[in-house]
């Protein structure tokens, strides 16, 4: 990695600092003590490029080595009961762990300075697993949980120091609780697996290195130009997920990355790319596996192009390939090649985009004033946006004539448009007065038409199920509870935590509060959990997990909950998505009805996909419009699907009583083991 660094970045602006503990067919470390990984080392190499550097200079942390789960010695400044700690290469000789809140501290020093953090961890994360072929000489992490706390189990830190990351506050975009590193849009952060998963050697002639900075330093050295983390994470994933079906059991090595994944790698720019969904495998010349399938929508003979892992712009010169689907599964569909325009480039790690959809339109009826107008302006206006309506291709919106059944009613009353819902009742949540829609307004046919693609993508979404498949079924339980507390406590996993599941119910808040939504893994698989707030400002947020491109994993009868900040008037729609196999719903995010912003989360990502119908013509739709708000047993012949519910939450302006804001009593957290044999930190100055 080191000479891959110096390699990419200009020699003279590059200083790296390592310590290392090689032990590669050996019992002992090559390297002398003095160069060893310790916890005191650790912890001065850190400070050392935090004083030194300046706001703006660039940081890279690479760690690979041992990781644990141990009896936490913070109890008074957290709600976890274990610490995830690094295992420094003395442990047995009178060295400390270096634990999860340390180095967070750590870390969020160097981003209070204003410096551009990188975290790579290239480790197991559920420190019982081999980082090898199941050599368990090679193990990677301590099989179980460390409940001794030794007399030289101390802090470094002052409780000062180490409280404002411990304990932060609950918000309604949540932050991930089985990983310390991952909630942050601060940093980057770029892991070999998820908490349950081994993280594989890449075993080399000359020596064996990791499988994810091995495809890391590969992707980097191949790419014609700088690629952003998300660009790599495209790249290096499918060759990833391929080697790991080679060699492990269960066939499963999904990388996680979080942060700020349009970021170019080592760098402070940034590059916003299409969202798309890759190429995952090679089957053999004429046909592909891509990552996505009926979870996202995606269905027999659906087409898809195919465009270098690079590209930035979907243009004709660069597509390398079309696709026809004819094999759809849960998150990956087995496509042919039709059609191929640039042969040496179709590889893993292409970004495909559907081209063909089903039927996603939302119908909408023109329904002329009764008397007619006596100036023929509702007429002519009427006309204008059916003129629009049908001259721009779009996917959301189709005009339709009695007696076919509409979901949206345009009229004209008072000399401006008005949108209802197809029976002719008001629309749930109210259209921004600041887009006029005066007929008198020159702009007002083509504010119309945007505005009715918007409520077409955001009723797709609100109204998006998955099939009736009664194991799937089973698999989640919600519920949304008030609590009686003011200051959200932080999100967390607990085990053994019994509800009553409440889809479909609506629960009202006055907002003095916050509101808790517990979701429970009631299967026996490992389920991959994402949560949407479809708001009454007409916006779609993805508020769990909020910087991950995939969906976080959560472990089979543990119940996540998410504390909720409650903001403004009207209704929120939680829909709870649950996959077995990581997928991601970055793509549905949306803006507020009337307003320029980016979606607040939107960074982009992989999409994949099976389940039935309606998700992978979503992806193409929301790539096409491209740019949120209010924030708030196993079966052996059914081994992928997924699941989504959904619970209502109305916060009406109610001045509310007076509460106890008391300390919660919180149930066991269940956590996942952290992982991290060496630890290098560079600095671009």
């Amino acid at each position: 990695m080191e000479e891959c660094l110096r390699e990419y970045c200009a020699p003279d602006g590059i200083h790296i600092s390592k310590l290392t503990a090689s032990t590669r067919d050996c019992d002992n470390p090559l390297e002398t003590p003095p160069n060893w990984p310790t916890y005191d080392r650790i912890i001065n190499l850190f400070e050392e490029v935090t004083a030194q550097a300046q706001r703006g200079d660039i940081v890279y942390i690479h760690y690979s080595g041992h990781g644990a789960r141990v009896k936490s010695i913070f109890q008074d400044l957290k709600t976890d009961i274990f610490d995830e700690a690094l295992v420094p290469p003395d442990i047995g000789n009178g060295g400390r762990y270096l634990r999860d809140v340390e180095l967070a501290c750590l870390i969020q020093r160097m981003t209070d300075k204003g410096l551009v953090v990188t975290v790579v961890f290239d480790c197991c994360h559920s420190g019982g697993l081999s980082r090898g072929r199941f050599d368990r000489n090679r193990i990677r992490g301590i099989g179980k949980v460390d409940h001794t706390i030794l007399e030289r189990d101390v802090s470094s830190f002052s409780e000062d120091e180490l409280r404002p990351v411990a304990r932060s506050p609950g918000f309604r975009g949540v932050t991930v609780q089985n990983n310390w590193l991952l909630g942050s849009r601060c940093h980057v952060f770029l892991a070999a697996c998820q908490s349950q998963q081994v993280a594989l050697e890449y075993d080399d002639v000359d020596a064996s290195t990791g499988l994810l900075t091995h495809f890391l330093i590969q992707s980097i050295r191949k790419a014609s130009r700088p690629l952003t983390y998300r660009q790599l994470y495209n790249v290096m994933t499918p060759q990833i997920a391929a080697y790991a079906q080679q060699v492990t059991l269960d066939g499963r090595q999904d990388v996680v990355l979080s942060g700020e994944a349009n970021t170019l790698f080592c760098s402070t720019d940034r590059l916003e790319i299409p969202h798309a969904c890759v190429v995952r495998e090679l089957l053999n010349p004429t046909r592909v596996e891509i990552q996505s399938g009926t979870v996202h929508g995606v269905v027999r003979d659906m087409e898809f192009d195919v465009w270098p892992p690079a590209c930035t712009e979907f243009v004709d010169a660069t597509r390398v390939a079309r696709l026809r689907v004819i094999r759809p599964h849960a998150y990956t569909s087995e496509a042919s090649v039709t059609e191929l325009f640039h042969p040496d480039q179709l590889a893993p790690g292409c970004l495909t985009v559907p081209v063909t959809l089903l039927s996603l339109q939302s119908k909408v009826r023109l329904v002329p004033p009764s008397p007619p107008s006596q100036d023929g302006s509702a007429e002519t206006a009427l006309e204008k946006i059916r003129h629009i309506c049908e001259s721009t291709p779009n996917k959301w919106i189709s005009i339709v004539e009695p007696p076919e059944e509409a979901f949206f009613q345009v009229q004209v009353q008072h000399q401006t448009y008005h949108i209802l819902k197809g029976n002719g009742d008001a629309l749930d949540n109210a259209i921004p007065p600041s887009l006029s829609l005066s007929i008198n307004n020159p702009n007002a046919a083509q504010n119309l038409f945007t505005i009715l693609k918007h409520l077409a993508k955001y009723h797709t979404v609100l109204n998006l199920k998955s099939s009736r498949n009664n194991v799937t079924a089973s698999w989640l339980s919600i519920a949304l509870e008030d609590t009686p507390y003011t200051s959200p406590p932080p999100p967390r996993m607990a085990d053994n935590l019994a509800f009553a599941c409440q889809e479909n119910t609506v629960q009202e808040s006055d907002g003095s509060t916050c509101v808790m939504l517990r979701v429970k893994n009631e299967s026996r698989l490992t389920l991959n959990i994402a949560v949407l707030d479809l708001d009454s400002a007409w916006a779609i947020e993805q508020i769990y997990p909020e910087t991950n491109l995939v969906a976080l994993s959560l472990e089979p009868g543990v119940t996540l909950e998410l504390p909720l900040n409650v903001e403004g008037v009207g209704r929120d729609t939680l829909k709870v998505f649950a996959t077995d196999e990581p997928t991601s719903l970055d793509w549905l995010r949306m803006s507020a009805l009337g307003s320029n912003e980016e979606p607040s989360g939107r960074r982009g990502g992989n999409q994949q996909t099976h389940a039935g119908s309606v998700l992978g013509e979503l992806q193409s739709a929301f790539v096409e419009d491209g740019p949120h708000s209010r924030k708030l047993r196993t079966i052996e012949h059914f081994r992928r699907g997924w699941v989504v519910k959904q619970c209502y939450l109305d916060v009406n302006d109610g001045e509310g009583d007076e509460r106890d804001g008391s300390e919660w009593e919180m149930p066991p957290y269940y956590g996942s083991d952290a992982g991290g044999s060496y630890l290098s930190v560079s600095s671009r100055i």
